[in-house]
């Protein structure tokens, strides 16, 4: 049995963990588009993104987004500048 720490409260549902861009796309997914950071926030918490997400995109401009496209592009800027 894995430890709580390897399965995660959502382990057991096949979710992606940290900051990649699979799981940042699966806690936005139905997000609307135009959206602001906080929107995006909720919509991340709504979704029980992780606290790696939640920072991520706390870290992120705060500014209207466009698309996931646009998202994505701050979050490897923001990813990189954590690095």
């Amino acid at each position: 049995m894995p430890k709580q720490s390897e399965q995660g409260e959502h382990g057991e549902h096949g979710r992606v963990k940290g900051q990649s861009p699979a799981n940042i796309t699966q806690h936005l997914k139905g997000m609307n588009f135009p959206c602001s950071k906080n929107d995006l926030i909720k919509h991340a918490k709504q979704n029980d993104a992780d606290h790696s997400v939640m920072t991520l995109l706390q870290n992120m401009p705060d500014r209207q987004y466009a698309s996931m496209a646009d998202v994505m592009k701050s979050y490897d800027e923001a990813r990189e500048e954590a690095a």
